[in-house]
């Protein structure tokens, strides 16, 4: 593999997986790293909650501190919603990492982005913009010993992860 000049490196920090600067074993471990952060980061919201835990009668209101549920229960119009705010997403960093006059101020300009899509967009679906922002926490509210905490709603996980992987795939061709 190259030495990346910083300048390119830089430039990139923005792509995600971009393959003239990560390998797959390097794509590979960012995601496990990932998905033990957000796991670990998950105990810890348990421990905080530790004593709110046997108070709060509803596994909705448990499972909703770990994961994200559709406001309206209907799969098939989530994945299009997860969609759209990928698709604004995606379209946003490409625009924010062509432009030149952003330099230095890429971070803020894409931090004002992730806000204005979950504000305007994430309602619906619950706004967990990182894939494993939603599946580490949901696997760590069905690891945990939560009082009463009632089911993890896998049903509805396959929904981040595939409008994930479409709204990547058809990218390109709009």
């Amino acid at each position: 593999m190259r030495q990346a000049e910083p300048a390119e490196c830089t430039k990139s920090y923005d792509r995600t997986a971009d393959y003239r600067f990560l390998s797959m074993g390097n794509v590979v471990s960012y995601i496990t790293a990932q998905m033990i952060g957000v796991i670990i980061g998950s105990a810890v919201v348990f421990l905080h909650f530790l004593l709110h835990w046997k108070e709060t009668d509803d596994p909705g209101a448990k499972l909703g501190v770990f994961a994200t549920s559709p406001a309206v229960n209907r799969p098939y119009a989530s994945v299009v919603s997860e969609l759209i705010e990928t698709f604004m997403l995606m379209s946003g960093l490409l625009i924010i990492g062509a432009n030149k006059i952003t330099d230095g101020l890429n971070p803020l300009i894409v931090g004002f982005l992730i806000i204005v899509i979950g504000l305007s967009l994430g309602g619906i679906t619950g706004y967990a913009i990182n894939p494993a922002r939603e599946l580490g926490p949901r696997i760590a509210h069905f690891l945990l010993p939560i009082a009463g905490k009632g089911g993890s709603n896998w049903k509805y996980a396959w929904v981040r992860w595939s409008s994930r992987f479409w709204a990547r795939f058809w990218q390109p061709f709009l």
